[in-house]
Order: structure tokens, then C-alpha cells, then sequence
């Protein structure tokens, strides 16, 4: 059997989305998901002619003949984006008529208004989402913002060229790179970063 492959990525593990979609310079909106089958969720609204973003990254597993295999999974299970190729009232339509339990994230608690993110800061965050970098998790921006770090840019390694803030938990450093909805935290070593002036 051929092991799970994710739409999202093409045979050489690149994100197919981060390459075609920033021509576009189309806003995207965020959906919070209240099911564990974010593929399901992901197939009804591509079926619907949308396109679709869910941040993953592999798991080295061993099958049961005792070979070594990789498998997407999505960093968080309650997270899906979607290309604004659709205007808010068709959009609200298809969401309504979802069977899955989904919501899509709004500017706040008050406003009816949906949360766009930016062709450009979206574009930026998926090219972060390659399955061959060191994601750990997303982060709500309110916790991003009570993580003390200094700016830089990363001069080496996988991450080379990102910028974002250094931060250090649990004696470990992590490039924090934030957007205006969340953060997105990856693996690095402070030996590769320098700090911005």
C-alpha cells in the first residue's frame, strides 16, 4: 500500500501552494475546526472549487514489513486556511452548508467581519509550512506576545533568510515568526541567527 500523501505536497516534499498561489495576491481566511478530520473538511471545500492550506509536518514511522516511511500530519489538528477566490457572502454559504463543525475566524469577538490574511504574509507562512522544516506548533498571537526574544534574521541552515524573534523555552531556542492572527514556532539554533539592528 502506498503511504499517505498530503495535497498539499508534491513528490519532492515542496508545498505546491507556496509556489503557485502569491501571484494570485489574494487574501486568505482562517478557519477553526472542531473535528478531528481536517482532510474531510479539506476535500469538501476543494470540492467546492476552493483552494486549501493546512500546515503539516512528518512523522518517521515503521510499517508493519519493518520499513521506515514518512507521513504528513498537520502541525494542529484545528487549524485550515482557504484562498479568498470567492467573495464573503459565497463563501459564508459554502461554510454554512459544511457538515463539519467549522468556524471562520473573525477580526474579534465583537466584529462580523472575517480575519483576512495577506496574499503576501500568507505566502510567507507557507513557504514556513514546508514539510522539510522544523515546525513545532502554532501559536494564538496572545501567547506570542508574552514570549521575550530578540529579532533577527537566520543566516544558516534550513531556516536561512527567515526572520522573527529568538526565543527560548524549556532550554531550547525557537524562531518565533508571527503574523497578525498567530505564530508560528520552529526549531533553530541561536548559533545561526543574528540579530537585526
Amino acid at each position: 500500500m502506498q503511504p499517505y500523501r498530503s495535497k498539499n505536497m508534491n513528490p519532492d516534499n515542496t508545498n505546491v501552494l507556496a509556489e503557485t498561489t502569491q501571484s494570485a495576491a489574494l487574501p486568505w481566511y482562517a478557519l477553526r475546526l472542531f473535528t478531528y478530520r481536517p482532510y474531510a473538511v479539506r476535500d469538501y471545500l476543494e470540492d467546492k472549487g476552493l483552494h486549501t492550506f493546512i500546515p503539516e509536518s512528518y512523522r518517521d514511522y515503521e510499517d508493519k514489513d519493518g520499513r521506515h516511511r514518512r507521513k504528513p500530519e498537520p502541525v494542529v489538528n484545528n487549524l485550515l486556511f482557504v484562498e479568498g477566490t470567492v467573495d464573503d457572502k459565497t463563501f459564508r454559504t459554502i461554510i454554512q452548508q459544511c457538515t463539519f463543525p467549522v468556524s471562520v475566524l473573525r477580526k474579534n469577538k465583537e466584529s462580523q467581519a472575517y480575519a483576512l490574511i495577506s496574499a503576501s504574509e500568507m505566502h510567507e507562512f507557507q513557504l514556513a509550512c514546508n514539510s522539510n522544516l522544523p515546525i513545532v506548533d502554532l501559536m494564538p498571537l496572545a501567547d506570542c506576545r508574552l514570549k521575550a526574544g530578540d529579532p533577527v534574521v537566520v543566516h544558516h541552515g534550513p531556516l536561512k533568510g527567515f526572520t522573527g524573534r529568538l526565543v527560548r523555552m524549556s532550554k531550547k531556542y525557537y524562531l518565533l515568526k508571527e503574523t497578525d492572527h498567530f505564530g508560528l514556532l520552529m526549531k533553530v539554533s541561536r548559533w545561526c541567527c543574528q540579530k537585526k539592528i
